[in-house]
């Protein structure tokens, strides 16, 4: 037979050498019991028995006495592919190992392949067969069985509550995941807009909680933690949303942790006491003589400090129980989280936190994941001077450009935008890396139930040009910009599709300018019909989406300023909130005198269709 190698790796490079399933010798080394060899029948270190266990198979058993391996961990067997790892034994001096009473570690390895199923010596996996006696053909038939319809059933229950893409294994994202799951200490996240960056650290927190990873998740808005908490709901997972209720969606607040300690046990003490206390109050009120009032007044303090303990008990236990912690940035410096470990940090909307709110949550764990898109809206920054400082780069773009690839996995598939929306910011932005789904890729709005067929819901893309049609900006009395001409243009277009059977809950109207928002509110509220109609800025739409946008750029004017029109990072979020169609309301002379929007421009009247404001004026 072939010599066999197993070793026993703790902190003490213990090795154990196996010749003709016979025992060769013993060597220990390390500060802990010094360096010594150890051959079979010696005391020491520890006794080595040896069996056969059915077909040959050679069957190794350590047993170590407490006394002697005082400060040894051999909590792990690695054996080369001709061994098997069989269990590890603690105090079982029943099974006949040679071993000191109630106390050895016995580590136990098999050569050979070796099922699960399987009954071993020292295994627990059913009865031990005397004098090395092989089990019978039934009883293997038997034990077999029972072992897949385990693996089976687990596997199902497994299988139960997680996303239907990780389990099919054909969504791109599974790359990230596993990156994800593999990643040391900071990984990052891409997630280009409608890639399903939500669905993806869904996946990785269910994974890791699989794992048995607690879990401190967060973002620097309630919305964006809300959304994930009410993802996260529909899995059996335990988690608890940190936050005032007040500023929580309704539909979480039974995830909420002032509703869970409303339900622990130790709240329930704590509201008897608080009973007790009113009785206790009541009779203060009508005692009369000055040593009782005192003797009650003395009573209550103490209920009072044990009704607070009770009530913080009650808090600690939710949140050590709790496999998930959901919490804005800011609330992840709440004392309620003090001497709570976390095994993994994960901020959303990374992009759109300022770095000094994320090393709130960073703090807490050694691990983080950071998910975001740094090429769409940043982190609003009131102070000029502190934006021209650095604040206004966020920690997600800082580790983006000095590490990149290294520790980043981006998301390409998206299952938002038609292939001609989803073009123009795939190459202008993200190096024609994004690619959309065949679900989505050719989808129009006359697809939608109800929908006509016409020429307002048949193009993808529109350019709709104020150039020459007297459309010019104007200030309001706050220095606004806003522009009525083209307000009226757009308003006419939503109008066009509402009557072609598109819900005007479907539309949006993106603008980057309040004083306009205010302008198309207006004229809105005058046709019943677009009651359902949302107008917003850039901001109010960033991480939602319509099935048409219409964009009011507003400006134009002789001197061909743009202001922040310039911002690609807007400009990308306003044209990326569209699924079927996107029209693009400007003055294309004015807007054009910036290089980025110009090309924008250029695309939209190249891939779709052109028309003049003169026309919705005439209509």
């Amino acid at each position: 037979m072939t010599e066999t190698r197993a070793r026993i790796l703790d902190s003490n490079g213990l090795e154990v050498q196996l010749h003709d399933h016979r025992i060769g010798r013993i060597m220990a080394e390390g500060s802990a019991i010094g360096r010594r060899q150890v051959r079979r029948g010696c005391s020491g270190v520890g006794d080595v028995c040896d069996r056969l266990v059915g077909g040959g198979d050679v069957k190794v058993v350590l047993n170590l006495s407490s006394s002697a391996m005082e400060g040894v961990h051999c909590d792990k067997l690695a054996l080369p592919s001709e061994c098997s790892h069989a269990g590890t034994l603690h105090g079982r001096s029943d099974l006949g190992l040679g071993g000191e009473e109630g106390g050895g570690q016995g580590i136990v390895g098999q050569g050979g392949p070796i099922s699960e199923d399987r009954p071993t010596h020292g295994s627990g996996g059913g009865r031990a067969h005397g004098g090395g006696r092989p089990p019978s053909w039934p009883e293997r038939r038997r034990h077999r069985r029972r072992g897949e319809e385990g693996k089976r059933k687990r596997r199902r229950e497994e299988e139960a509550g997680w996303p239907w893409r990780w389990r099919r294994g054909d969504w791109p994202g599974k790359d990230a995941i596993s990156k994800a799951l593999g990643s040391r200490d900071v990984f990052l996240l891409h997630g280009p807009p409608g890639t399903g960056k939500t669905t993806t650290i869904i996946e990785i927190i269910l994974q890791e909680v699989k794992r048995g990873s607690k879990i401190l998740a967060c973002a620097a808005s309630n919305i964006a933690v809300d959304n994930i908490v009410e993802r996260l709901a529909r899995y059996r997972t335990k988690l608890v949303r940190l936050g005032h209720p007040a500023r929580l969606l309704p539909q979480v607040l039974d995830s909420a942790l002032d509703a869970q300690v409303l339900r622990a046990d130790n709240s329930s003490l704590a509201g008897d006491i608080r009973k007790e206390m009113k009785v206790l109050n009541s009779k203060l009120l009508k005692a009369k003589d000055r040593n009782t009032k005192r003797d009650i007044r003395k009573e209550l303090k103490t209920l009072a400090k044990e009704e607070r303990k009770r009530q913080q008990l009650a808090i600690t236990d939710v949140l050590k129980n709790a496999n998930v912690v959901l919490t804005t940035l800011t609330g992840a410096s709440s004392k309620k989280l003090n001497g709570i470990t976390f095994d993994l940090v994960i901020i959303d909307e990374a992009a759109q936190a300022l770095e000094v709110a994320c090393w709130m949550a960073l703090l807490k764990g050694p691990r983080c994941i950071l998910a975001g898109d740094h090429l769409q809206l940043p982190p609003t920054i009131q102070s000029v001077e502190a934006e021209k400082k650095g604040m206004g780069k966020t920690l997600f773009e800082r580790l983006t450009e000095a590490y990149g690839e290294e520790i980043t996995s981006m998301l390409t598939i998206q299952y938002r935008m038609h292939d001609l929306i989803m073009n123009w910011s795939s190459k202008e932005l993200y190096n024609n890396k994004i690619r959309a789904h065949s679900s989505v890729a050719g989808h129009m709005l006359y697809d939608l139930e109800e929908v006509k067929h016409s020429s307002s819901t048949e193009p993808t893309i529109i350019l709709i040009d104020t150039t020459g049609c007297d459309m010019e900006e104007v200030k309001d009395e706050e220095e606004s910009t806003m522009n009525e001409g083209e307000a009226a243009v757009s308003i006419a277009h939503a109008k066009l599709l509402v009557e072609s059977g598109v819900h005007a809950s479907d539309i949006g109207i993106i603008t980057p300018y309040a004083a306009q928002v205010t302008c198309l509110k207006m004229m809105r509220n005058k046709d019943v019909k677009l009651k359902d109609l949302e107008i917003s800025t850039v901001d109010g739409f960033q991480g939602r989406e319509k099935e048409a946008i219409i964009i009011s750029m507003v400006r134009s004017n002789s001197k061909k300023e743009v202001g922040f029109l310039s911002d690609h990072r807007r400009m990308n979020v306003a044209v990326t909130r569209a699924r079927r169609q996107c029209c693009l309301v400007c003055d294309v002379e004015t807007v054009s005198n910036d290089k980025f929007l110009k090309r924008l421009v250029e695309y939209f009247e190249e891939n779709g269709e052109y028309l003049s404001a003169s026309e919705y004026e005439r209509s």
